[in-house]
């Protein structure tokens, strides 16, 4: 992404804005670290989740669409705070329905899938990118995220967000 958006690429940016526009994510994290809590009560377990999958569809396709380097900050810091929220939901919700002698277990493949897909997800972004263009890509991996919320809708309720309390 650095090609794209650091200048001569289509968004311009200097080094040092590209780097302030990255670190946005980190304080969108921090934020959602702390927000978390408040999130599940306002809205459900649930949306910590479901926020998350919206934030990173933004992350991808806000780049790809616009220029306005404040909408795209925007887009990022949002898709930041969704980190932590699915995290921290995620591992409440296998610790209420995982059995104590399969936490580790079940805690290590979740780890192992999560961690490898993204390194895989990077690899096949990264060779589509060089045969359809990064901003295809961009979209089409953002689009691809927003796919997520037809199991998340049918899913991810809040009943079994709940269960085994």
């Amino acid at each position: 992404m650095g090609n794209f958006a650091v200048a001569p690429g289509p968004l311009g940016l200097s080094a040092p804005t590209y780097g302030v526009l990255l670190m946005l994510i980190s304080i969108g994290s921090i934020l959602g670290a702390f927000l978390t809590a408040p999130v599940q009560r306002w809205l459900g377990r649930r949306w910590a989740i479901g926020l998350n999958i919206l934030g990173n569809g933004l992350m991808f396709v806000a780049p790809a669409l616009m220029h306005n380097l404040w909408l795209i900050g925007v887009a990022l810091l949002l898709g930041g705070m969704g980190g932590p929220m699915w995290t921290i939901a995620a591992a409440a919700l296998q610790g209420r329905l995982i059995p104590t002698e399969l936490q580790g277990r079940v805690n290590a493949t979740y780890r192992l899938l999560s961690i490898g897909m993204a390194a895989a997800g990077s690899l096949a972004g990264g060779l589509l990118a060089q045969v359809l263009g990064l901003r295809t890509v961009l979209i089409l991996f953002g689009i691809l995220t927003w796919l997520q919320f037809i199991p998340f809708f049918r899913f991810v309720t809040e009943d079994v967000m709940m269960r085994g309390q």
